[in-house]
Parts: C-alpha cells; sequence; structure tokens
C-alpha cells in the first residue's frame, strides 16, 4: 500500500536574512510523488492516489472520543481506589454494623409512634 499524487505537492518557506526581516520565499515543488513505508520486493504496492488516510468526520470522531475515554479511565481508577474509612473503629471493641444500627433506630421510632 502506497501514497501517491499526480498532482504537483508545493511546500513554501519565508527567507529570512541576519536581521530578521524577510527576504523572500522558497519553493518546493515535487510532481508525481509516490511514498511506501516498507518495500515488497523493490516495487510499489497499489496505490492511493492524493487521498487521505483521515477524512474529517474520523478526526472529528477521535477528538470527540478520546477525551470522553481519557476522563472515563481517569474515574475507573479513582473508583476503584477508594478506601473505606476506619478511623473511629476502636480495633479492641467490636466492629460497627450499620445496619443493625438503622434497624434499631427504625424499630424504636415504630414503638415511639404507632405502639402505646
Amino acid at each position: 500500500m502506497s501514497y501517491a499524487c499526480t498532482q504537483n505537492v508545493t511546500f513554501t518557506a519565508a527567507v529570512n536574512n541576519n536581521t530578521g526581516s524577510s527576504n523572500g520565499l522558497v519553493k518546493l515543488v515535487l510532481s508525481g510523488v509516490q511514498m511506501q513505508p516498507f518495500t515488497v520486493k523493490g516495487k510499489f504496492g497499489g496505490a492511493w492516489d492524493c487521498v487521505g488516510f483521515f477524512t474529517v468526520s474520523i478526526w472529528v470522531s477521535l477528538l470527540a472520543t478520546l477525551p470522553m475515554v481519557t476522563i472515563l479511565r481517569v474515574g475507573t481508577y479513582m473508583h476503584s481506589d477508594i478506601k473505606t474509612m476506619d478511623r473511629f473503629d476502636d480495633p479492641e471493641g467490636q466492629p460497627l454494623w450499620y445496619q443493625t444500627l438503622i434497624k434499631m433506630k427504625l424499630d424504636t421510632d415504630l414503638r415511639s409512634c404507632c405502639i402505646r
């Protein structure tokens, strides 16, 4: 797979002198350019003629997806690193059982309001 362009490819650059002012432009014109990253038996492969590898829709999709995936990965990492807090737990006493405390609180509230 190679990239070829039968149209003229032009590169221009400004030429500066020692004082920093622009003296003119240098122009490099290439016609009939063909490039291939790897050679296959000394021949070029099938050519894509002046076609970009990424269209505008592919670039926009990548630019929209990459930040979202980054945010998702950072959020997953932060979520997986949450530690339970045992600062107020007495290591020599019984551990705190929150469900039991909530159930006892509900039972007392029900008794005080409904049972007389």
